[in-house]
């Protein structure tokens, strides 16, 4: 279909399959460009964190989170999120 490859949840879930491929600098790649392509959507990084979260990328996923909260200009963003990934 077009505009999947802008879609963020599959781009989310391509940096995984990279990152499970040991391609994880194109992981990254991907999902920073994510976050770039969707920097004023809160879902975005709620999705890449949560797939972060669920492949035990702690510190990717708190990350995702706090460049919301930079991007959007909303410094409290993902609070209780945040603290819950730290606990």
């Amino acid at each position: 279909p077009k505009g999947i490859a802008n879609n963020y949840q599959f781009q989310a879930v391509l940096g995984k399959l990279y990152w499970f491929g040991g391609s994880t600098a194109k992981s990254d790649e991907i999902w920073n460009k994510t976050i770039e392509d969707n920097q004023k959507n809160p879902y975005a990084y709620e999705f890449l964190s949560d797939l972060q979260l669920s492949m035990q990328l702690f510190e990717k996923s708190i990350s995702t989170l706090k460049k919301s909260r930079t991007n959007m200009n909303l410094p409290n963003m993902f609070g209780n999120k945040i603290i819950k990934i730290y606990i």
